[in-house]
Protein backbone atom coordinates (compact mmCIF):
# COMPACT_ATOMS: atom_id res chain seq x y z
CA UNK A 1 0.00 0.00 0.00
CA UNK A 2 2.61 2.58 0.96
CA UNK A 3 4.67 1.64 -2.01
CA UNK A 4 1.41 2.54 -4.50
CA UNK A 5 1.08 5.64 -3.06
CA UNK A 6 4.85 6.80 -3.25
CA UNK A 7 4.62 5.32 -6.73
CA UNK A 8 1.10 8.07 -7.57
CA UNK A 9 2.93 10.89 -5.60
CA UNK A 10 5.90 10.17 -7.45
CA UNK A 11 4.78 9.53 -11.19
CA UNK A 12 2.52 13.42 -10.58
CA UNK A 13 5.49 14.82 -9.65
CA UNK A 14 7.85 13.90 -12.24
CA UNK A 15 4.42 14.31 -14.71
CA UNK A 16 3.92 18.20 -13.07
CA UNK A 17 7.42 19.54 -12.96
CA UNK A 18 9.17 17.77 -16.24
CA UNK A 19 6.50 16.83 -18.78
CA UNK A 20 3.84 19.12 -18.49
CA UNK A 21 5.59 22.46 -17.47
CA UNK A 22 8.18 22.29 -20.18
CA UNK A 23 5.32 21.86 -23.15
CA UNK A 24 3.08 23.89 -21.69
CA UNK A 25 5.85 26.77 -21.46
CA UNK A 26 7.09 25.95 -25.44
CA UNK A 27 3.83 26.31 -26.81
CA UNK A 28 2.27 28.49 -24.69
CA UNK A 29 2.64 32.33 -24.20
CA UNK A 30 3.61 33.87 -20.52
CA UNK A 31 0.16 34.97 -19.30
CA UNK A 32 -1.00 31.85 -20.47
CA UNK A 33 1.40 29.63 -18.97
CA UNK A 34 0.51 31.33 -15.89
CA UNK A 35 -2.75 30.79 -15.81
CA UNK A 36 -3.00 27.34 -16.28
CA UNK A 37 0.28 26.76 -13.97
CA UNK A 38 -1.83 28.28 -11.09
CA UNK A 39 -4.91 25.72 -11.67
CA UNK A 40 -2.90 22.88 -12.38
CA UNK A 41 -0.45 23.16 -9.20
CA UNK A 42 -3.62 23.79 -7.26
CA UNK A 43 -5.29 20.46 -8.55
CA UNK A 44 -1.94 18.78 -7.86
CA UNK A 45 -1.42 19.70 -4.16
CA UNK A 46 -5.22 18.90 -3.88
CA UNK A 47 -4.81 15.61 -5.29
CA UNK A 48 -1.59 14.53 -3.88
CA UNK A 49 -3.13 15.64 -0.20
CA UNK A 50 -6.31 13.56 -0.70
CA UNK A 51 -3.89 10.20 -1.89
CA UNK A 52 -1.83 10.98 1.06
CA UNK A 53 -4.87 11.00 3.82
CA UNK A 54 -6.23 7.46 1.96
CA UNK A 55 -3.14 5.71 1.99
CA UNK A 56 -2.55 6.69 6.09
CA UNK A 57 -6.22 5.94 6.60
CA UNK A 58 -5.65 2.26 4.87
CA UNK A 59 -2.31 2.61 7.04
CA UNK A 60 -4.49 3.10 10.10
CA UNK A 61 -7.27 0.57 9.05
CA UNK A 62 -4.48 -2.37 8.45
CA UNK A 63 -2.73 -1.64 11.74
CA UNK A 64 -5.92 -1.65 14.25
CA UNK A 65 -8.38 -4.00 12.50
Amino acid sequence: MNLMGFGMGYGMWVWVTFTMSYVLGWVLGREQFGVVQSKVYLTYFRFNRLIWIFFIFLEFCWVFF
